[in-house]
């Protein structure tokens, strides 16, 4: 029997760039036909985990609200799914952390994989926590995992979540751009289907337990960044 893989979150901003770049068979899951917030709902699909790789995209983004509500929800999801891998363990795990987990690096050296975490917000640490429950079920239960640590990332979103997009926006409904800090701070952005061509390539290789920042190599001053988009834009948008 072929691999099966499996998409969790395949309808978000990631997920629909994972969706696109896939050349394997995919079993899409979202919240229209799984909803993760209900255990009955899981056990109807809880064989197709068996032997599966699992490439896990789903949860309530930082840009929804970095509250306890939401982390709370996003553990839930995670922990409501997890449940069901005691009888129906999955070959493989690919989630999609986040580059936050570090928080705010002060370091003269880039960041790396061995760079100490230091989670500053409701987001990261449940990420952190994801990563964490993840280890420490595939040693009991045998399965493999790749954790992906994302960075900020930017491309056509019809919600407008993502600062860049947030930006662009600003210049088309006429507004100007707030902007809640300095702007002195560094972010690496990648584009959302370059990162979904290397999230789908990862994923179909043989690169077990371990964890990978996926980035740019390149950072930014968020300021500079708003520089640049006016001058494409050819309008303050700040």
């Amino acid at each position: 029997m072929p691999p099966r893989f499996i998409l969790i979150g395949s309808t978000g901003f990631i997920g629909k760039s994972i969706s696109r770049n896939f050349k394997r068979k995919l079993i899409k899951y979202n919240s229209k036909n799984l909803n993760l917030l209900k255990r009955s709902d899981i056990q109807k699909h809880a064989k197709k985990f068996q032997s599966s790789t699992i490439i896990y995209a789903a949860g309530l983004k930082r840009t929804r609200g970095d509250n306890f509500k939401n982390f709370k929800t996003n553990l839930n999801l995670f922990n409501n799914l997890f449940q069901f891998f005691l009888k129906n363990t999955p070959k493989k795990i690919v989630f999609l952390s986040s580059a936050e987990v570090y928080g705010y690096y002060k370091g003269k050296k880039k960041i790396s994989e061995k760079t100490k975490i230091n989670p500053m917000t409701n987001y990261s640490m449940a990420k952190v926590l994801q990563e964490n429950i993840i280890k420490f079920f595939a040693s009991k239960l045998g399965f493999k995992y790749l954790i992906l640590r994302i960075p900020g990332v930017y491309g056509s979103d019809p919600e407008n979540q993502s600062i860049i997009c947030k930006m662009v926006a600003a210049k088309n409904k006429k507004k100007f751009f707030q902007l809640n800090t300095s702007g002195s701070e560094l972010r690496d952005y990648v584009y959302v289907d370059d990162l979904g061509k290397i999230i789908s390539s990862l994923s179909i290789k043989n690169l077990n337990n371990n964890i990978i920042n996926i980035s740019s190599g390149k950072s930014f001053k968020i300021k500079d960044i708003i520089c640049y988009i006016e001058k494409s834009l050819k309008k303050k948008i700040y």
